[in-house]
């Protein structure tokens, strides 16, 4: 289920006339890009509800153009974890490394393109399968489509989007029986005339059945404000 998750990678999907051109439509209003995203910033808290447990991780992301980003995730144990990308190239620190740790990773994207998000989401649905089930008016549509690859238990997907925010803004993967295995519920805000997500709650069933909740809140997002190269350097 997890490669349902909004990510951020460049897979690219092709849309045709053989959804059906009402859907056909819908999908090409909501994959045009609403702006150009040059940086990004946002103070994360996510607190994950597990066997009447709860912890919460902070986190702090930046990105910058098509190929930098940084990560910093607060530990429980003081300190912080840093995940850098630049150019090709990855770096990690944090108190348990006596030295960063980098790699070469190849061309990888971390822009911030709602379009894009909203392609590579659809990317896991079915060619052919997409069928609008509701309109509620005022661009707002629930979807139905069936499930490609990824976890086999998930067999469709059922989502609301609102198309003038360029938004997915309900989310249910559902077993063949039509139970709902994880529910997404995102809002967004419009900051500089873009809309963004700026609040996630994700509920599912493991596989030994226990309930897992969890809520993301995007606080102090800044986009397209300046941000310092040397956040994203990396010595190696």
């Amino acid at each position: 289920m997890a490669g349902f998750v909004f990510c951020f990678c460049c897979c690219a999907l092709v849309f045709t006339a053989s959804f059906g051109q009402n859907v056909s439509d819908i999908l090409h209003q909501m994959t045009q890009s609403q702006g150009e995203i040059n940086t990004y910033y946002a103070k994360i808290k996510t607190t994950t509800v597990f066997n009447k447990q709860a912890f919460t991780v902070y986190s702090r992301i930046y990105k910058k153009g098509n190929d930098k980003s940084r990560i910093e995730n607060d530990l429980p144990t003081g300190g912080k974890q840093i995940l850098i990308t630049n150019n090709g190239k990855c770096s990690m620190t944090s108190p348990m490394l006596k030295t960063p740790v980098v790699k070469d990773v190849g061309s990888t994207s971390t822009q911030v393109d709602r379009s894009q998000e909203i392609s590579d989401f659809l990317n896991n649905v079915k060619d052919n399968t997409l069928a609008i089930v509701h309109d509620f008016g005022s661009g707002r549509y629930e979807l139905l489509g069936e499930s490609k690859g990824g976890d086999t238990r998930v067999h469709c997907v059922d989502f609301i989007i609102d198309v003038n925010k360029k938004c997915i803004e309900e989310l249910k993967l559902k077993d063949k029986n039509n139970e709902i295995l994880a529910e997404y519920i995102i809002s967004s805000v419009k900051i500089k005339n873009m809309w963004t997500v700026n609040k996630m709650i994700i509920t599912s069933n493991s596989n030994n059945g226990m309930a897992i909740k969890i809520d993301i809140d995007y606080e102090n997002i800044k986009i397209n404000e300046e941000m310092n190269e040397s956040l994203f350097f990396i010595n190696g």
